[in-house]
């Protein structure tokens, strides 16, 4: 099993600010679609949070029939893509 705990999380928040779209996170989700235990930039359920929310947990659970470097590589162009839309969104604001 390859070790994937390497995932340079810049602990932005971007994912979760995104998860109305995600059925197993709906009842976490504010009205904007923001994870009610995101506080500031930082989970304040994060060492009890959901499976879907820790990638090595979620990929055991819920996409194991995808190779784990396709699955990392997934994970990290995911996390990029959110942060290049919450950088684009600043930037319209200034």
């Amino acid at each position: 099993m390859q070790d994937f705990s390497y995932l340079n999380c810049t602990k932005c928040g971007e994912c979760c600010r995104h998860i109305k779209h995600i059925p197993a996170l709906t009842h976490f989700a504010n009205k904007e679609g923001i994870c009610i235990h995101l506080k500031g930039n930082i989970c304040d359920i994060y060492e009890t949070r959901p499976d879907i929310c820790n990638y090595i947990k979620a990929y055991h659970r819920y996409f194991s029939h995808i190779r784990q470097e396709k699955y990392y590589e997934l994970v990290t162009k995911s996390c990029m893509e959110l942060q290049k839309i919450a950088h684009a969104n600043q930037y319209n604001k200034e």
